[in-house]
């Protein structure tokens, strides 16, 4: 038994990662499975139609979650992931605009936009089809926005020290954003040229000092005697 989200994947939309389809698909069986064993305490099979309907349910789980994806940007992935040993399991939505990672669902780290996951096998699939409807009552570009937030504070805490590799780290993340910003329809941002103006405003500002440190040291040879 295995469900695939619905394929609605055209220029410009999120998606449903493989580890995520690999999640649900995993909740599936080991639903199925535990019905199946309370079925056999009572001398019986699981019934065919019970099977059906927890496929349904975790198709539909996947085609919400693809519905939803499909107004975010296109680097934007609804996913899973897991810490060894069941210690911990995310459903999460990231974008590399941003290390910020979106929590939909944790075992162990809930807060008012996500909920509680059981860390047994099975038991998840009820509480992904919650995430997935509450997601549908939310704006994807107000997802999309907050990518872009983040990545911009991002930006304003890396270090600068007028070092050459800081500054091209910071050229790079400034050119990232404004792709971003222009892909999801602000056409306002431009923090690359804020940069330059800033660097180019900081050069001229350095030379000027260097300029009357030049001339003051002059002065004090011409005054004193001698070289500095």
């Amino acid at each position: 038994m295995e469900v695939r989200p619905v394929d609605n994947r055209t220029h410009f939309t999120g998606y449903v990662d493989k580890s995520l389809v690999k999640f649900i698909n995993k909740e599936m069986k080991a639903k199925c499975y535990k019905m199946a064993e309370d079925a056999a305490v009572y001398g019986k099979t699981v019934a065919p139609e019970e099977i059906v309907k927890v496929k349904q349910l975790g198709s539909g789980i996947l085609d919400k979650f693809s519905k939803f994806a499909s107004g975010l940007h296109e680097k934007t992935a609804i996913a899973h992931s897991s810490m060894p040993q069941g210690m911990r399991t995310d459903i999460f939505m990231e974008n590399p605009v941003s290390d910020r990672l979106v929590t939909l669902a944790s075992t162990n780290q809930v807060t008012e936009y996500s909920l509680t996951m059981h860390s047994m096998p099975g038991e998840n699939l009820e509480i992904l089809n919650v995430v997935a409807d509450r997601l549908l009552r939310r704006n994807p570009q107000e997802i999309n926005r907050s990518f872009l937030s983040h990545g911009e504070t991002e930006l304003s805490h890396m270090y600068d020290d007028n070092d050459f590799i800081q500054r091209f780290l910071l050229k790079k993340k400034a050119k990232s954003l404004d792709n971003y910003a222009k892909e999801i329809g602000d056409t306002k941002t431009n923090h690359l040229d804020v940069l330059e103006k800033r660097f180019s405003s900081e050069l001229a500002i350095e030379k000027k000092k260097a300029g009357l440190v030049k001339k003051s040291q002059a002065l004090i040879n011409k005054i004193i005697g001698g070289k500095s």
